[in-house]
């Protein structure tokens, strides 16, 4: 990957299953991307999965605001969806508990 003049290198894979599920979900559900990553890595790691076609937008670092130095907080105001009606996957719950009331 190559971002601001600097060449970027980095291994992904795919958990099993995960292009078959992503399939099924895409025929019933919107998927949309929210990651602290900046859009360059995000869409470059989408790309080299093929999992682009089954994405229907990309949140990124630039959707976050910044709580420091190091650290952002994705603010979920930006997906513009009932967030009653959204399924959250994330490895950070702490990227949202300090605005939103997560049990």
């Amino acid at each position: 990957m190559y971002s601001k003049n600097t060449i970027y290198s980095f291994w992904v894979t795919k958990r099993p299953g995960l292009k078959s599920f992503l399939q099924e979900m895409s025929q019933v559900y919107e998927i949309v991307i929210y990651t602290s990553g900046t859009a360059d890595y995000a869409e470059a790691v989408l790309k080299e999965l093929g999992l682009l076609s089954w994405i229907s937008k990309i949140f990124h670092r630039e959707h976050c605001f910044a709580v420091s130095d190091s650290a952002v907080i994705k603010d979920l105001s930006v997906i513009s969806r009932n967030l009653q009606n959204i399924i959250l996957i994330d490895v950070r719950i702490i990227k949202y508990e300090h605005i939103y009331e997560i049990s």
